[in-house]
């Protein structure tokens, strides 16, 4: 597995352009003199000034450009004049004497001297998987090899930043006393020193979404089949039935155990899924399937002679063209004085998400959280 060539996906490869444009962004944002001290901000281009460009070989769309302008914003807050900044700041872990390799690039570092605190940023541009800070191992990484990167800094603190704007908690942190986090890199290189071992056994988990090698990994594979049997009872054999279990007959502990197995049976779904569209879209045949066009949705030709017809047609302009204000997050692109505010604005949560009692997030129980759904009257009753 170690010499598989790392093909990042699509989903990987959009990430990697947003994280471009971001860059961009903020390289054009700030003020730095030749120590990387800021000691202003300025003005960016408008948004549309992106879209349509390539970043990573992707054609930037307004949900690419507008992710890594809300990350740029978040940033924008955080930092203060005075404190030195390093964008996509490079670093490796030699000076550790690692097994292999151990490389990396922060997205942004930032360090302020009256606080002896050196503050890591990192973009996560996804929607799907909610990323925590707090005892995130990637997110150590990144700390550890910022810090070994500027040897002539007083740091007593490291806080550690993830700024996932597609989510509803956008921003996420965990700090840590520099010396822990040098105290972090003894377990860290003894999990580095494992992966060297030949013949070093592979465990599947959490941690498979982002492999490069799932798709070749019989582990991988055995471990969602072994998924597919508990969470579905599975009959082996050539002819495959599938008991689905009614939730409600199941004990709370049976119900725990195979919500665990969920992500990687999902995962393993998708992984064959993209697999099987990279086939088909190269012209190579999977019996039984095949791709087909989306759903069609009718628009207009051009906007502004659908509205002349219209008008035509005896509609008023307020019948013809509706109006509704900018978001607080569109708003917020196009207004540096935000005074006044936050008295306009309120968080309204999109629903309820079901997720492991480790996230940070306060569980909503009772007469709350039944609102939210309708009930199953009887699960294996067909419509």
């Amino acid at each position: 597995m170690r010499h598989l060539p790392n093909k990042a996906g699509s989903a990987a490869e959009r990430g990697t352009a947003c994280h471009e444009i971001a860059e961009v962004m903020l390289r054009r944002r700030l003020l730095l003199d030749k120590d990387n001290v800021l000691y202003g901000f300025v003005d960016d281009h408008p948004l549309t000034h992106y879209i349509g460009k390539v970043f990573n070989g992707i054609e930037a769309d307004e949900d690419l450009v507008e992710t890594a302008q809300a990350y740029v914003n978040e940033c924008l807050l955080i930092l203060q004049p005075g404190d030195r900044v390093w964008i996509e700041r490079q670093f490796d872990l030699k000076d550790l004497d690692p097994p292999a390799e151990m490389f990396g690039t922060a997205d942004l570092v930032v360090y302020r001297a009256s606080e002896k605190l050196l503050i890591v940023i990192d973009l996560k541009s996804g929607a799907g998987i909610v990323v925590q800070a707090e005892n995130n191992q990637q997110l150590r990484y990144y700390g550890l090899g910022a810090m070994l990167s500027l040897p002539g800094l007083k740091i007593a603190r490291v806080e550690m930043i993830i700024i996932q704007p597609r989510v509803a908690e956008a921003v996420k942190r965990d700090i840590i006393d520099s010396v822990d986090l040098l105290d972090w890199s003894a377990e860290l290189l003894e999990a580095a020193r494992a992966t060297q071992v030949p013949d070093a056994p592979a465990v599947a988990g959490e941690h498979c979404r982002f492999c490069v090698a799932k798709r070749a990994c019989i582990t991988y594979e055995l471990a969602a089949l072994e998924a597919a049997r508990d969470e579905f009872d599975v009959i082996e054999g050539t002819e495959i039935s599938v008991a689905v279990p009614d939730p409600a007959e199941l004990s709370a502990e049976d119900l725990a155990w195979r919500l665990t197995l969920v992500p990687l049976l999902k995962d393993w779904v998708k992984t064959m899924e993209a697999t099987a569209f990279r086939r088909l879209s190269r012209g190579d045949p999977i019996p039984g399937f095949k791709l087909v066009a989306k759903n069609s949705r009718r628009k207009w030709r051009d906007d502004s002679k659908a509205v002349d017809w219209m008008l035509s047609k005896g509609l008023t302009i307020y019948d013809a063209v509706t109006q509704t204000p900018l978001t607080p997050a569109q708003a917020e692109k196009l207004i540096r004085d935000r005074t006044g505010m936050a008295a306009l604005v309120m968080n309204e949560s999109t629903g309820l998400t079901l997720v492991p009692d480790t996230d940070r997030r306060p569980a909503i129980t009772g007469l709350a959280a039944a609102e939210e759904f309708d009930v199953i009257e009887d699960f294996n009753e067909g419509d």
